[in-house]
């Protein structure tokens, strides 16, 4: 089962989110995510566990899963560089046993990438590449150590 993934504050509050300075956030007020960051990412991660586990589904608080997978959207925005802007992605999760209460896995993924065409468009096109490739490399993580006997061990 996943749980849905925790996402910052200022990334729930409906508008999309820049850096003009490193230590400085600020925001699109005329320009909204279509779906909720959260549950974008959670979706990505269910589908793509999907493809390991077919039973992979969003947790509703019901039954008793043997595992849960838990995790956040650590950071989705764009930055600027000054004469250069990019979008920096990071999610990062962990798989418990809820029989023994153990983390078995836990991992990190990041992708900064240029933005190609400076508009917001173009932002958000590279956000989601950026946010599917990122989701897919925590996957396949978790996937090479399953397929590495690690966390039988566990």
């Amino acid at each position: 089962m996943v749980r849905e993934f925790r996402t910052p504050e200022y990334l729930r509050q409906g508008p999309i989110v820049y850096r003009p300075e490193p230590e400085q956030i600020a925001f699109y007020y005329y320009h909204h995510w279509a779906e909720d960051p959260g549950r974008t990412v959670t979706d990505a991660i269910v589908r793509d566990l999907q493809q390991l586990f077919e039973s992979a589904k969003l947790y509703d608080g019901r039954g008793n899963p043997d595992f849960l997978l838990t995790g956040s959207l650590d950071h989705l925005e764009e930055l600027d560089n000054g004469r250069s802007v990019s979008v920096d992605v990071g999610i990062s999760a962990a798989l418990q046993n809820l029989k023994t209460g153990g983390v078995i896995w836990s991992g990190k993924s990041s992708k900064t990438s240029a933005i190609e065409q400076r508009s917001v468009s173009g932002i958000v096109a590279t956000m989601s590449r950026d946010l599917s490739t990122a989701t897919g490399q925590l996957v396949a993580s978790l996937r090479n150590d399953l397929s590495g006997g690690s966390l039988s061990d566990r």
